[in-house]
């Protein structure tokens, strides 16, 4: 009966046995085939240099992407992207070889733009984005008078063009030239180049890259109404959002403090932002949701440009006002898709319920909001200060009566908005809870301390605020939160006084000037965890001086180091500073 079972067992194994993997099919062009010109040109472009490539191989290449086979026309645009990484890692060595220099910088007869820009609007994926890297690769590699028939062609692609992937890809190559970003170095881009080969010496123009990226800010404006009104119609579809996100990422691009443009060079393409905020619904999708916060977030860079400026730019004002408008009235907080996006793992802090990321970005979106209304407000009574000190009327009071009601009552819809998602105490202030809400990410925790800190101050004696409005936004329940929350640590402040990833030296210059100012204030808030406090500021010090002792700190830290010496002086004479010299 076994042996039997056995044998059924092992005929049934036979006869079920799953067939052996099929080998992949081959190409019809594979690198490496001798016969292929196309191969011969994709072996030399892996060592960077063409010498010894014959000019009918050459040929094969421009003949290839006219080709109607998606497989040649494919490996055709691998050998164009080969060569112009390769040709862009030797102009930043300086060092490029001659035949390759005439194949893709010059007259770049290898990367002729027509046939590129025929294959960008084709159906096929590979092909299209393939032909989109190849586009961009090639206006960063040619002369701007040269680079200038292909950006106008991606614009009008942007614009005019009703295949999804061509329009998508377009936007990716215009945020690539805006970028300037080298493309990762293919495989024979950063080898040296053969020993036979015939180098010329090369250098970079950033003037080019800089006529490059006016060039395109140029033809973006020229078309910018029509290009928004076309993807404002577009945000709540489905089958858009594709290109939808690439003109997203595009826009924010275009207007970040890391493009090196001003507001007045970029100024009308601010003009259209509260569009996307009235067309956003219930129906547009998370992933566009966070796109536009993004943007929004782009536009009021608090941390790294508007807390260090005197006054406020007309379009970040504008943003703002308009942000907390929808948010005063609930449209914005409500209509955030939390419930409809990324969801937790089950088991983080028992919050599965909805997408915590788009709520971090939220939060800090109108924590910007806030503050950059509230620093408007200062720049206009600073500007004004004359007049009113001539005998002006107490409209200054007023307005700010009328603000401070708008910030609280925006305050408290952002308070209920979160408690309704999240586990937090019902007297939890929004001054703790934003801390515990972005303590996963640095970035997002330090500006939100920031902008409570500076929506405290500048309200600070100009207006009287209500016990729970002050309590929402005391920066040293933020601070001692925030404490919390690395344990303590004062070689974790270290950590972030080092790293350029955030704007915690403005920030706690700001707090500690602050604390100064009110100290009794912050000896309330603290009660008995005063000494705990203390001892983080004053071992954060002592590492400081030994940092600076030893010449390893990255820059000047002593503005710092007489603020926390400040600090130890107010505590060890009980809110007193000391007494100089009789």
């Amino acid at each position: 009966m076994t042996e039997s079972r056995s044998r059924m067992a092992s005929g049934s194994s036979r006869e079920f046995a799953p067939p052996p993997p099929s080998k992949r099919p081959r190409l019809l062009s594979e690198p490496g085939d001798g016969d292929d010109p196309l191969s011969a040109v994709y072996a030399r472009a892996l060592l960077g240099c063409l010498c010894d490539t014959e000019e009918a191989q050459l040929a094969a290449v421009p003949a290839a992407l006219d080709d109607g086979e998606p497989r040649r026309q494919l490996l055709a645009l691998s050998c164009v992207q080969l060569l112009q990484q390769a040709a862009q890692q030797q102009l930043q060595a300086g060092t490029m070889c001659e035949r390759l220099q005439e194949g893709v910088c010059s007259p770049a007869e290898l990367t002729p733009s027509e046939p590129l820009l025929a294959l960008l609007a084709r159906d096929s994926p590979l092909l299209s984005c393939a032909a989109g890297r190849c586009l961009t690769l090639s206006a960063l590699l040619v002369t701007p008078e040269r680079a200038q028939p292909v950006v106008e062609a991606l614009v009008a692609a942007v614009l005019d063009s009703e295949r999804p992937l061509e329009v998508s890809h377009a936007l990716n190559a215009l945020q690539r030239l805006i970028e300037q970003h080298d493309e990762e170095p293919g495989a024979g881009g950063g080898r040296p180049l053969p020993a036979e080969c015939r180098a010329v010496s090369v250098a970079a123009d950033p003037e080019s890259l800089a006529e490059l990226k006016c060039a395109i800010t140029a033809q973006l404006e020229n078309r910018w109404i029509p290009i928004t009104q076309r993807f404002c119609r577009l945000l709540a579809r489905p089958e858009h959002e594709t290109e939808v996100l690439a003109f997203l990422r595009l826009w924010a691009t275009v207007i970040s403090v890391k493009n090196n443009m001003s507001i007045a060079e970029t100024k009308s393409l601010y003009a259209r932002l509260e569009w996307l905020l009235s067309s956003l619904g219930n129906d547009a999708s998370p992933h566009v949701w966070r796109a536009v916060l993004d943007l929004y977030s782009e536009v009021l860079c608090y941390g790294s440009t508007i807390a260090l400026q005197d006054c406020v730019a007309e379009e970040p004002a504008g943003l703002a006002h308009a942000l907390l408008r929808q948010a005063r009235t609930g449209r914005l907080l409500e209509l955030v898709p939390y419930e409809r996006g990324v969801r937790a793992f089950a088991g983080t802090d028992g919050e599965a319920a909805g997408d915590r990321p788009l709520l971090q970005k939220t939060v800090l979106l109108v924590l910007k909001a806030l503050a950059v209304t509230v620093k408007e407000t200062r720049c206009d009574s600073s500007s004004d200060a004359s007049a009113r000190s001539a005998g002006g009327s107490g409209s200054e009071e007023q307005d700010m009566v009328i603000i401070e009601r708008t910030l609280r009552e925006v305050v408290r819809r952002l308070d209920c908005w979160i408690k309704a998602r999240l586990d937090f105490h019902p007297e939890t202030p929004m001054s703790e809870w934003a801390v515990v809400l972005l303590c996963d990410q640095d970035d997002y925790l330090v500006e939100a301390m920031l902008c409570m800190l500076d929506l405290s101050n500048g309200l600070a004696g100009r207006v009287r605020l209500p016990q729970d409005f002050e309590r929402a936004i005391c920066p040293h329940r933020s601070f001692v939160q925030f404490l919390e929350t690395v344990r303590r640590d004062h070689d974790l402040l270290l950590d972030f006084l080092v790293s350029n990833e955030t704007c915690f030296l403005l920030y706690l210059l700001r707090y500690l000037k602050a604390a100064r100012r009110s100290w009794p204030r912050l000896v309330a808030v603290c009660g008995p965890r005063m000494e705990e406090l203390m001892t983080v500021l004053i071992r954060l010090r002592l590492s400081l001086e030994r940092l600076v002792a030893r010449d390893l700190f990255p820059y000047n830290v002593a503005p710092l180091l007489k603020l926390l010496e400040k600090c130890e002086e107010l505590h060890e004479h009980n809110g007193q500073p000391e007494p100089g010299p009789s």
